[in-house]
């Protein structure tokens, strides 16, 4: 399980960061792989036409979909970001497998006092090319934590 290995900065929708790599050639890997991603586990989910809702307390999963060429070296997991009132109370990169525990994360710097917050599930592919790497958002899927 991975937890936080590229921190908060990247979870900014629809960025790809490079790094030591021209904006061309990122952009030519960028494209390369697609993903899709959707709310599929949570205390509470219901379907709904609009944004999904899970209570804070359980955990929530995904459903993704990754197309084109993933390289050996490279990776693709689920970042999961939690705001309320512009902060940033809840955020947790892992595989796209694993079941998110919508809970505060005491030690870690952030504090999420149990009532709604509005979160998004990023699919995310790193992509590796000798000593540097690509971070494409691919998909997201929002949802609602309810108290």
């Amino acid at each position: 399980m991975w937890k936080k290995p590229l921190g908060v900065l990247l979870a900014v929708s629809g960025v790809a960061l490079a790094l030591g790599m021209g904006s061309a050639e990122a952009a030519k890997t960028a494209s390369a792989v697609t993903g899709t991603i959707a709310v599929s586990s949570g205390a509470g989910l219901a379907p709904t036409a609009g944004t999904p809702s899970v209570a804070y307390g359980s955990s929530v999963g995904f459903n993704t979909s990754v197309s084109g060429s993933v390289g050996s070296k490279d990776s693709v997991y689920v970042t999961v970001v939690c705001v309320q009132g512009g902060s940033v109370v809840y955020q947790w990169s892992a595989s796209p497998t694993f079941a998110f525990p919508l809970v505060d994360q005491a030690g870690d710097g952030l504090n999420w006092n149990g009532q709604p917050a509005t979160c998004s599930g990023s699919l995310v592919w790193k992509h590796v090319t000798g000593n540097s790497f690509t971070v494409t958002y691919l998909a997201q899927a929002p949802f609602d934590v309810t108290a």
